[in-house]
């Protein structure tokens, strides 16, 4: 049947455009070639590396003899240009002043250490719950000789604050609404029973349940089925294991 053509696809434009200006900047044509499986011999991102790292170590030419200051080739990328400081990012901001927040809190100045592979050594969840459950157990002091009333340490946590009253969430509002509209609909009052009424509650059993026949599904199924078994013959289904 008719295949319309639209072209090459801009994934295809694009990668040949960026292989034709790579090829154009490092005066070098690539000519894939295959393996003795035919499959085609693609860089892989050693090699990648190695090129950019060969590239970058031919763009500076020494001369020991003379002078231990690089000589830059005529075709080198551009160096020494301005670069404008927008600061810090905002992330960076929040983090190091939520970090100094903790700190004067705490009473306590992380400096972060490094292991022996040097790798900054983070705290991890656990020890954070664990830093939490500390500082929590450490905010209430028992007298159990005295008293079985918590005594909080000065620092402590505030409480006993005044939390203002917003009233009821709507979705709670809208279902007592939805429950009150329904209850004088059907003029019948919903009744939540208790736990002791569900324990003597018993389930109803052995009651009459009438029988409206097969389904129409089960029907035409059963229907499907004779009619295929009286051309293709008796299906005999395998016994379970």
């Amino acid at each position: 049947y008719f295949v319309p053509n639209f072209g090459l696809d801009k994934d295809i434009v694009d990668a040949q455009a960026h292989e034709a200006a790579a090829s154009k900047t490092l005066k070098h044509t690539w000519t894939p070639k295959m393996d003795e499986d035919d499959k085609w011999v693609l860089p892989s991102p050693q090699i990648e590396f190695k090129l950019l790292q060969t590239d970058a170590e031919e763009q500076v030419e020494r001369e020991p003899l003379l002078s231990w200051k690089p000589k830059a080739k005529k075709n080198a990328h551009p160096v020494d240009y301005f670069v404008p400081n927008f600061g810090l990012d905002k992330d960076i901001v929040d983090a190091q002043a939520h970090e100094a927040a903790a700190s004067k809190t705490l009473k306590h100045t992380w400096t972060p250490k490094m292991d022996e592979d040097d790798k900054w050594v983070l705290p991890s969840p656990q020890i954070e719950f664990k830093l939490l459950q500390t500082d929590a157990e450490e905010q209430v002091e028992r007298e159990p000789l005295l008293s079985w009333k918590p005594k909080a340490k000065k620092n402590a946590h505030p409480v006993d604050y005044f939390v203002p009253n917003f009233g009821l969430d709507k979705d709670i509002v809208d279902a007592k609404a939805h429950i009150q509209r329904y209850e004088d609909k059907y003029n019948h009052k919903l009744h939540y029973p208790s736990s002791k009424e569900l324990k003597k509650a018993e389930h109803a059993k052995d009651y009459f349940v009438p029988n409206f026949g097969l389904d129409s599904d089960i029907t035409a199924s059963l229907k499907n089925l004779n009619d295929q078994e009286a051309v293709h013959g008796t299906w005999d289904l395998p016994e379970e294991e």
